[in-house]
């Protein structure tokens, strides 16, 4: 099922993890080694499958030819119903997805990466270099004027150290996508591409929209303290008013009173 090659690198796998030789023929199966080769035939065939297909190993019966094909029919065809549900899922996303091997092969993608990108056709396919594809896109300018190969090395190390990034670009025809590249447990890489124009956009226009906020808060602030200043300058000149007024008065009703006191005095006298 997984080929001889396949079976001897597995079994050589499991022997370098825990430290011993390749075992004889004759010698039985240890624990681990049965549950490392279920894990392999299940990477085949499927968890369930394999784990039927072992327990009638160990119970020495085994398994008709018949029975197998039987069962490796079953599984092809829930793979290829898994196969069929992942690719409807990523075709129905509003990002581009993009997947590339442990080798920096890309391996899967969907139609909305293509369409991003505006790859010629037939570029993307699988075995396809990711290098030969960031390349495309620096000599096109999407870069700016950076070298090319600058480029390749900066994304291909992200990749081959398994970091993950997010990051925002422009191009050249002013749309503003979003990148977020995520490191898969086999080594791949997966990378999702956003269009953010129109967040970008918005964004832009509440910026400016709380510039110009800020500056009529301004305005109108300094308009309310011109405004308290003429009215405090106001008051003090009426309180000056009154004070004068006040002053007026009093003179005046000394003047008038002092002929009245003159006359008291003088009738008095008579």
């Amino acid at each position: 099922i997984v080929g001889a090659d396949g079976a001897d690198l597995a079994l050589r796998e499991y022997c370098t993890a825990v430290g011993r030789g390749i075992p004889r023929e004759s010698e039985p199966a240890d624990r681990g080694l049965m549950q490392h080769m279920e894990r392999v035939l299940a990477g085949a065939i499927g968890a369930s499958s394999a784990r039927l297909m072992f327990t009638h190993a160990l119970r020495g019966r085994g398994l008709a030819a018949e029975d197998v094909a039987e069962l490796l029919d079953e599984t092809s065809q829930e793979l290829r119903f898994s196969r069929q549900l992942l690719q409807a899922t990523m075709e129905n996303v509003s990002q581009g997805i993009a997947v590339a091997d442990s080798e920096g092969r890309i391996v899967a993608w969907n139609r909305r990466y293509l369409e991003l990108f505006d790859y010629p056709e037939g570029m993307v396919c699988v075995g396809r270099p990711v290098a030969d594809l960031i390349r495309w896109n620096a000599l096109r300018g999407e870069f700016g004027d950076t070298h090319p190969e600058q480029q390749i090395e900066k994304r291909l190390a992200h990749m081959r150290a398994g970091t993950a990034y997010v990051i925002q670009r422009p191009r050249r025809n002013g749309r503003v996508y979003e990148m977020r590249g995520q490191p898969m447990p086999d080594g791949g890489y997966v990378t999702t591409y956003t269009d953010i124009t129109e967040f970008k956009r918005t964004e832009r226009e509440l910026l400016e929209a709380k510039e110009t906020l800020e500056q009529r808060v301004a305005e109108r602030t300094t308009e309310l303290s011109q405004a308290l200043e003429a009215q405090q300058a106001a008051k003090q000149q009426a309180e000056q008013a009154n004070a004068t007024k006040t002053r007026f008065v009093a003179a005046a009703s000394h003047d008038l009173l002092q002929p009245l006191n003159a006359a008291r005095l003088f009738t008095s006298a008579l």
